[in-house]
């Protein structure tokens, strides 16, 4: 009835229509938050959430989705400052510069480094769901925030949400308020806003999380990654991952059957240098080492995740 997948350009149109903070825009505002989705999805400098209705209508099946960006030093540190309606405001800095995201590059590298700003740009629902829908497809998404914006180095986690129903929700899943923007600097700003459309940002960053909470979940699946798997290697157990076979995975990544049996064997001696007792024992390597190896990535996704060092080598 219900899948959680990753959001592709075809979805973007029907995004608009289910933006939690769609008051926010106009109707023209549309191409504009489409053209900065786009190229976002192209860059891949984002990580994304959609949450089908296979009973519905192909058009309008999509009935949830998540957005999420990490952004730079400067911007993360504008919002802390307080930035009402957040992701207007990161539309405008898109249009006008200097840019607010990181490249797949600076992620890369920064997953390496200091750690990562990461913002909850959108998310949002369908309207007509019914209570027990509603239940349900959140916690699609829920599962699926934590599968995609697991296993990066996150140093802060920066989110706004609306209404006073889901401020208190996401307060008690371990987030900290930081602005309620009732302050006179934001009455400009949030004139004409209603209660229920109230915006509150949250953040978590050093401060530790009680167990339990979505927060400690989320930390507790960050880590360094010890394989250093290149990003075709990385790219390569994703698709394994999803269950696909050799065929299957030579024909997504348009290689030859042979040069994919190539692949897996420089990620098996990768794995052997470091952690060589992952595997089976000598008798039945050979045959199980692709399950453990899959097993193990689940529960450390970090190892999927771009990871740039800057040590120069031989250091």
């Amino acid at each position: 009835m219900f899948e959680h997948r990753r959001l592709t350009a075809r979805d973007l149109n029907r995004v608009f229509s289910l933006l939690r903070e769609g008051f926010a825009f106009k109707r023209t505002d549309r191409a504009r938050l489409v053209a900065m989705w786009t190229a976002l999805l192209r860059s891949e400098a984002c990580l994304t959430i959609g949450v089908d209705d296979r009973r519905r209508p192909s058009d309008t099946r999509l009935v949830g989705c998540g957005l999420s960006v990490f952004v730079t030093d400067d911007f993360a540190e504008r919002l802390r400052a307080g930035q009402p309606l957040l992701s207007r405001a990161f539309l405008e800095q898109w249009e006008a510069g200097p840019r607010p995201y990181l490249t797949k590059k600076e992620i890369a590298a920064a997953n390496a480094g200091d750690g990562l700003n990461l913002l909850i740009l959108h998310y949002g629902w369908c309207k007509d769901v019914t209570p027990e829908d509603m239940m349900t497809m959140q916690h699609l998404q829920t599962e699926r925030f934590i599968h995609e914006h697991a296993g990066y180095f996150t140093k802060e986690y920066l989110h706004e949400f609306f209404g006073p129903q889901l401020r208190d929700f996401m307060l008690a899943s371990g987030l900290v308020l930081k602005h309620d923007y009732r302050g006179n600097a934001w009455r400009g700003a949030l004139a004409g806003v209603a209660e229920e459309d109230w915006p509150y940002l949250a953040v978590h960053g050093a401060e530790p999380s009680r167990p339990g909470t979505i927060t400690s979940i989320f930390r507790s699946k960050t880590a360094r990654p010890r394989f250093g798997f290149s990003p075709g290697e990385q790219r390569l157990i994703g698709l394994a991952l999803e269950g696909r076979s050799d065929d299957e995975l030579a024909s997504a990544l348009a290689l030859s059957p042979w040069t994919v049996k190539k692949r897996w064997q420089r990620i098996y001696m990768k794995v052997e240098t470091h952690e060589p007792s992952l595997f089976a024992s000598e008798a039945d390597k050979l045959r199980q080492r692709r399950r453990y190896l899959l097993a193990f990535v689940r529960e450390h996704p970090e190892e999927l995740r771009p990871f740039r060092s800057t040590t120069p080598k031989g250091v």
